[in-house]
C-alpha cells in the first residue's frame, strides 16, 4: 500500500530478527544513559529471547515459512503476544507513520554526517532497504513536499507519537530559510 516492494514486516524477517536484537543490545550497551528505546524493543526482544522467532532463517519471525515451500503467511499467534489495540489508526496515518520514520532518520544521518549527500540517501534508501520508488527517495520526496511542510507534519507525528518523529535542528533550519537538499529543490538530471 505504500509502494515498497517488501512491507517492513518481511524485511525484518529476511534480515533476521536476532540481529536486530544484536544491534538493538549493542547500542543499548555503547550508548548507556543516552539509549532512547523505542516501541520496537519489546517486540524484538519478545520475538528473540521468549519466542525464538528470528525471521526466515529459522524458519519463523512475523511470518511461518512452511517447510514444504509454500507460501509465507503472518504468523497467527502474534496477536496472543501483541493483542490489537482497542483503537486502530486509519490505513493513510499508518503510511504516513511508516513513510516520515525512515525519512527522518534519514534526515538524522545527513545531519550527522554519516551521509554526506543527498543523492547517496535516495539511491542508498531505495536499492538498500527497498524505499519507496515512488517518492524519489528520502531527500526527493521532502523537497517534493516542501522541507516546512514535512517538518510540521513530522512535528504532529512527534507530538501523537513520539520523539522519534522529532526532525533534527539541521532540517529544521533548512525549512525555516526555505532551502532544499537539491538545488532548485529538484534532483539534478543524471548526466
Amino acid at each position: 500500500m505504500l509502494g515498497m516492494p517488501v512491507g517492513p514486516l518481511a524485511v525484518g524477517d529476511e534480515v533476521a530478527i536476532d540481529l536486530s536484537y544484536k544491534i538493538m543490545n549493542q547500542t543499548k550497551k555503547d550508548l548507556g544513559a543516552d539509549y532512547q528505546a523505542s516501541p520496537g524493543d519489546v517486540v524484538v526482544d519478545t520475538f528473540v529471547e521468549k519466542l525464538e522467532r528470528f525471521g526466515r532463517k529459522n524458519g519463523k519471525g512475523m511470518y511461518v515459512y512452511p517447510e514444504d515451500g509454500g507460501k509465507k503467511y503472518l504468523w497467527p499467534g502474534i496477536s496472543d503476544h501483541f493483542p490489537r489495540a482497542a483503537e486502530q489508526p486509519t490505513v493513510d496515518e499508518v503510511k504516513t507513520r511508516l513513510l516520515y520514520r525512515q525519512i527522518v532518520e534519514c534526515a538524522r544521518c545527513f545531519a550527522e554526517n554519516v551521509l554526506t549527500t543527498p543523492e547517496d540517501g535516495d539511491l542508498g534508501a531505495i536499492f538498500g532497504w527497498g524505499f519507496a520508488p515512488w517518492t524519489g527517495g528520502p531527500f526527493s520526496h521532502m523537497d517534493f513536499i516542501g522541507l516546512a511542510a514535512f517538518v510540521a507534519e513530522a512535528d504532529r507525528l512527534a507530538e501523537a507519537y513520539g520523539e522519534r518523529f522529532r526532525v533534527p535542528d539541521q532540517l529544521r533550519d533548512m525549512a525555516q530559510k526555505g532551502a532544499s537538499y537539491y538545488p532548485a529543490g529538484i534532483p539534478a538530471a543524471a548526466e
